[in-house]
């Protein structure tokens, strides 16, 4: 798995650099091929296949219940004000309203849409810098419990 490594060192550059939506994506990315290679070993696919999403979903619901049920440790990606149980309950659902906020945000980001980021300061409706900064601190935050997470669960 250390061709994950550059993923979450990027994220981690771009934090440090001040380049907050690159380093969302790079964390994003790094988490959603985490989930997905172990899956495509577990079954027996090689991990050259890891951007086939006929095998393996993309960022999902589906994809984290499959990745929680091979032993992967799910809940570490709960966002700070997710709670671990509720997050565990919601990945369970196909309610739109309860998709969590990992799945929420790979997909606003990766589909182009910051109006998630919107937001009126002084009268003046835009995206903001410190929305976007918000949101990647926290991923960064969640990386470093996942990579630690994750790790302990191959290794076991």
């Amino acid at each position: 798995y250390g061709e994950l490594k550059p993923c979450f060192d990027n994220g981690f550059a771009a934090v440090a650099n001040g380049t907050y939506l690159a380093a969302c994506v790079c964390f994003i990315t790094g988490i959603e091929m985490s989930l997905r290679l172990p899956l495509l070993l577990a079954m027996g696919k090689d991990i050259t296949d890891a951007w086939d999403s006929n095998l393996v979903p993309l960022m999902n619901h589906s994809l984290l219940r499959r990745a929680k049920d091979i032993g992967l440790p799910v809940e570490l990606l709960a966002f700070s004000y997710e709670m671990k149980d509720e997050f565990l309950t919601n990945i369970e659902s196909t309610d739109i309203a309860k998709r969590v906020r990992i799945t929420q945000l790979r997909n606003n980001i990766c589909h182009g849409n910051l109006n998630i980021f919107v937001t009126d300061i002084e009268g003046k409706p835009g995206v903001h810098h410190a929305d976007i900064e918000k949101e990647a601190k926290e991923l960064e935050s969640i990386v470093r419990r996942w990579a630690d997470g994750f790790s302990q669960c191959l290794n076991s």
